[in-house]
């Protein structure tokens, strides 16, 4: 928040069971009050990551949690004392062997930077 961004991006990797497979990003949910002015642009920005990140092929959308890659949060802080429209992925699930094989290799991690960068650019430059 003190760095006045315009945008947040927290990147972590799911620590699901094992049988769960995929990304997803959670992004902050409704707290009447407070949070309300970054909700619909923090959907916006959620949805941007999903849509770079799958377009990229690298990590499929999750199958265990979410709906289309989303997942509304209402008890993580840093999404929801957020005061910049905010994003968290998972970028994948640690305890999935498959998932957490690509999260070792330093080309799934660059084609995952590329993805994210895309992803960013694309929300700060719409009009």
């Amino acid at each position: 928040n003190n760095a006045k961004s315009d945008v947040a991006l927290s990147i972590h990797a799911d620590g699901a069971p094992a049988w769960g497979h995929g990304f997803s990003v959670d992004v902050p949910e409704l707290d009447p009050g407070y949070n309300n002015g970054i909700i619909a642009s923090s959907l916006t920005f959620g949805a941007d990551v999903v849509g770079a990140v799958a377009e990229s092929g690298v990590m499929p959308v999750s199958d265990y949690t979410g709906t289309k890659g989303i997942v509304p949060r209402d008890d993580l802080g840093g999404l929801n004392l957020a005061h910049v429209p905010i994003a968290l992925i998972e970028c994948g699930n640690m305890r999935n062997s498959g998932d957490a094989a690509l999260q070792e290799s330093p080309l799934f991690r660059a084609h995952l930077a590329a993805a994210l960068d895309k992803a960013i650019t694309t929300f700060v430059v719409r009009p």
